[in-house]
This record gives structure tokens, sequence and C-alpha cells, in this order.
């Protein structure tokens, strides 16, 4: 069954409004500890094909006029396709650990290994996210329990089969003012190559990089300062 699309604002008393999107199997809780300047849209429930309809519902409910995206992973992904459709609506776009596009034979990879064993395969999924050992017991500590109790194997296959039909094009960035990338040099999930091949191709866009860092570059300190 397909989540429904539900965001909460918290209002932080700033005078500009971020969008977190979090990547594939993982919920907005994994923005925890981001202490940034504005006030907060948070999903927290959704599935793919709902995320879009269901977040022009919420910038109208909370009168947001335009607004700023950071998307994670797969929340790249999302973020990118809304701003192809409502440029007007974005303020600012920062794809975190992205790529161009998932390969069929990576995803039915990955599929296989969820029905087999999903906590067995999160939790490697998630080992090489994470190359910071500090970043790796933060994560084990306070996130793995409760994404694979969240989650259960036909959401993530959801997620899955849209990542496997959907490509991140530069055209659907540069009708965007301001475009960001943060990645870290050591991703092993999203080759650093395919970020910098978009980037190379756009006229509004920067790319900052996380030495050391791997695909999951958001529990570690210095990303609030990328």
């Amino acid at each position: 069954m397909k989540k429904s699309a539900v965001f909460k604002f918290i209002d932080k008393g700033k005078s500009r409004d971020l969008l977190l999107i979090p990547g594939w199997a993982t919920s907005y809780r994994i923005f925890s500890l981001m202490k940034l300047e504005f006030n907060y849209l948070l999903p927290v429930s959704f599935s793919p094909s709902t995320f879009l309809p269901g977040l022009l519902k919420a910038l109208s409910e909370h009168n947001i006029g335009k607004i700023s995206l950071l998307g994670w992973s797969m929340g790249g992904f999302l973020a990118s396709e809304f701003a192809l459709n409502h440029p007007e609506l974005v303020e600012e776009l920062i794809l975190v650990s992205v790529r161009k596009k998932y390969r069929v034979e990576e995803i039915e990879g990955v599929r296989n290994s969820l029905v087999q064993n999903k906590k067995g395969y999160l939790h490697k999924f998630f080992g090489q996210c994470l190359l910071d050992k500090k970043c790796r017991e933060n994560f084990k500590t306070n996130y793995f329990s409760q994404f694979c109790d969240e989650f259960d194997t036909e959401h993530l296959i959801d997620g899955l089969e849209y990542l496997a039909r959907t490509e991140l094009k530069p055209e659907m960035l540069s009708k965007v003012k301001k475009v960001k990338f943060i990645h870290g040099n050591n991703d092993r999930i999203a080759p650093l190559s395919e970020a910098l091949a978009i980037h190379n191709s756009l006229d509004n866009s920067e790319l900052v990089l996380l030495k050391g860092a791997g695909h999951l570059p958001l529990l570690r300190k210095d990303f609030q300062d990328a």
C-alpha cells in the first residue's frame, strides 16, 4: 500500500523555509542533528508517487510561496522532480549524495537481498553508507532499529522501483536560481563522477566535497558547514 504524503511544519522564527527530504530506507528523523537557519517542512510519511502532490498541498496549507529543498540520495531525485515541474516555487536546491541513475541490475540485486533478509541487507547497506566509526555507532544506537521497524519490505521495494525508473538530468535543474551539490569523496553508493558530471553541465551550481565522507554525510559535524 502506498503511504499518503503527510508533512509537518516547524516554525523556528526564521525568515526562510526548508524542506528536508530523506533518502531510501530512512525517515525525516535522519535530519534530527541538523541545526540550520530555516523553518523546517518535514515529510512525516510518503511514498514517491504521493510525494509531489502532497508537497503542493502542504505548501498551500502553510502559505509558503517559495521554499528551499534539501534532498539526500533518493530525496535528491524527488527534489529535482519538484524543481522541474515547479521552478517558480524553488528558492534553492541542495542535493546531497545524488547520482544520475541507478542501474537495473543494482536495483534487482537489492530487491532480492531484501526479500531474503530485510534486516540483514539494511545492516550491510548502512554500513556501506557510513565510513566514520563515530557516525556508524551513532546510527546504530539512534536510528537503525527504528528504520527497520518503520519500513516493511513492500514499502522499501516501492522506493526501489522509483529509483529504477528515475534519472537525474541537468535540464531538470536549469531553471532553478541556485543549486548546490554536497558529496562525500568516498561515496560507495553514488559515485562522485556522476554528481560531478551534472554539476559541470550547469551554470547555476556549486559543488562542496566532504573529505572522507561516504553516502550518508548528514551525521558528520562538518556537514552543517558545507
